[in-house]
């Protein structure tokens, strides 16, 4: 799991194990953590379409403009520069989104694990040696 390590884990289960005194505390925590990766992700499933959209209108724009048989030279010569311009645009969007979607999940998979420590955490202490 690239970008999620035990150090980053346990510090976060530190912190919330400071804030978190009980089961029901973590539970409600843990709920209200699920209710924003539920928007989050869903945000994330909107800027998709959107890319595949735009992806989309890239690939017509360039076979209708550029790579068609039938397109006269000179539309050619004036739709390279464009087409160009926004496939590099694209791609730095492109790549801009798959950025966030990573740190997204990294963060929320840290989160989780951190959940989970606490939890343990808080169980073991309930429980009698």
């Amino acid at each position: 799991m690239a970008g999620v390590n035990g150090r980053a884990i346990g510090a976060l289960a530190v912190a919330i194990g400071e804030q978190v005194r009980s089961k029901d505390e973590l539970e409600r925590l843990s709920s209200g953590v699920q209710l924003v990766k539920v928007q989050t992700t869903e945000r994330l499933a909107r800027f998709n379409v959107f890319t595949g959209i735009v992806w989309g209108a890239l690939f017509w724009f360039a076979g209708a403009r550029v790579f068609s048989p039938t397109v006269p030279p000179e539309v050619v010569e004036s739709s390279i520069f464009p087409l160009i311009a926004a496939s590099v645009l694209f791609s730095v969007l492109f790549t801009a989104a798959v950025g966030y979607a990573t740190a997204v999940r990294v963060v929320y998979q840290t989160l989780d694990f951190a959940l989970i420590e606490v939890g343990c955490a808080l169980a073991s202490a309930k429980t009698p040696s």
